[in-house]
C-alpha cells in the first residue's frame, strides 16, 4: 500500500474521444488493457514496465519481466491536437505515466525521454505536474494535503 496519495495533470498527443458506448478511448491499443471508464470517467491502464536496460534510463513494457504498473486516466479537456488529461499512478513505478500514455500513442508534450522529436519540441517543458499530494506527517502522523496549479493554460502545443 502506498504512503501518498498523488494526482497529476498531463498534455497529451491527440485528443482522446471518448466511445460512449464502450466508456474508453475509439481506436485504443487493445495491448494497453485500458479499462472502461467507471460512473466517475476514470480509466485504467494496465502495462507491466521494467528498465530497459541497453536504454537506461529509459523503461519499457514488458510483459513477461515488467512489474504490475497500473495508471487511472480521465480526460479533463480535449482539443484538436491534444487533450488535458487527469492522472492518478497507482503503483509507484519509475516513469510510470510517460511510460504508460507513449506505450498507447499519446505521449506527453515536451517529454525528451519517449516522445517524438516533434512533440518535445512543441512545448517549451514536459507537460507533466502533480497537482495533488496527500501524505501522512511524519512525526504526528496527521493527514497533510498539498495542490498546485500546472498553469497549462499558457502552453499550447506548436
Amino acid at each position: 500500500e502506498r504512503d501518498a496519495e498523488k494526482e497529476e495533470v498531463a498534455k497529451t498527443v491527440a485528443a482522446w474521444p471518448v466511445d460512449e458506448q464502450r466508456g474508453g478511448l475509439e481506436g485504443r491499443d487493445e495491448r494497453a488493457r485500458c479499462g472502461d471508464a467507471d460512473g466517475d470517467g476514470w480509466s485504467l491502464i494496465d502495462l507491466p514496465i521494467s528498465i530497459d536496460w541497453p536504454r537506461r534510463p529509459l523503461r519499457t513494457i514488458n510483459q513477461l519481466q515488467g512489474k504490475p504498473s497500473l495508471t487511472r486516466w480521465k480526460q479533463l479537456k480535449a482539443h484538436g491536437d491534444y487533450s488535458h488529461l487527469a492522472l492518478e499512478p497507482l503503483t509507484g513505478r519509475s516513469h510510470q505515466l510517460r511510460v504508460h500514455l507513449q506505450a498507447i500513442g499519446h505521449p506527453i508534450w515536451g517529454d525528451a525521454l519517449y516522445a517524438p522529436a516533434e512533440v518535445v519540441q512543441g512545448a517549451p517543458r514536459l507537460l507533466l505536474h502533480a497537482c495533488k499530494l496527500g501524505i501522512a506527517h511524519p512525526q504526528s502522523g496527521q493527514q497533510m494535503a498539498f495542490v498546485s496549479d500546472s498553469g497549462f493554460e499558457r502552453f499550447t502545443p506548436a
